[in-house]
């Protein structure tokens, strides 16, 4: 299992579990999720307690709100929350709620660019959201606004 950096460099699942990062050394490193076709990343404005609808908003690089890591149980982690999804229907919503360890709708794929998801068969899509918008869910079809990569920064600590 692998995730783009931006840089093409690839990030593969450590060894000894957790969460990935560059190089398959463990860091206190988060990353952004950055859609490859805009200047947005997935963003939880503000929020930290689930349940809540996920968005994005102009990447800004400085963790907080866009900080996420990816898991060894293939989860997308915001501090103590998960991304959810749970509806298989067009433009459904992702929810963030508390991680539950149970797996199924918590559990994403990077293929192909794309998060994948396979308890729906549906990839997470910008679709036409906007700074501020929520993200949803839709059949997966390639197109730019469901190409997603994991760019690094430094964690603010």
């Amino acid at each position: 299992v692998w995730v783009s950096t931006g840089t093409g460099s690839p990030v593969t699942k450590p060894s000894g579990g957790g969460s990935l990062s560059l190089g398959n050394v463990l860091t206190d490193k988060e990353f952004q999720i950055r859609n490859s076709d805009s200047a947005l990343c997935l963003d939880t404005m503000g929020k930290n307690d689930g349940p809540f609808d996920m968005h994005v908003f102009q990447c800004h690089g400085q963790g907080g709100n866009q900080g996420f890591s990816y898991t060894r149980e293939k989860q997308i982690r915001h501090e103590d929350n998960c991304l959810d999804a749970s509806v298989r229907k067009a433009n459904a919503p992702v929810v963030v709620l508390e991680c539950h360890e149970q797996h199924g709708n918590q559990v994403w794929e990077h293929k192909d660019g794309t998060l994948y998801h396979p308890g729906t068969g549906m990839c997470l899509d910008r679709n036409v959201a906007n700074s501020g918008e929520k993200i949803v869910m839709n059949t997966c079809d390639g197109r730019a606004s469901q190409k997603f990569k994991f760019a690094e920064y430094q964690k603010n600590v």
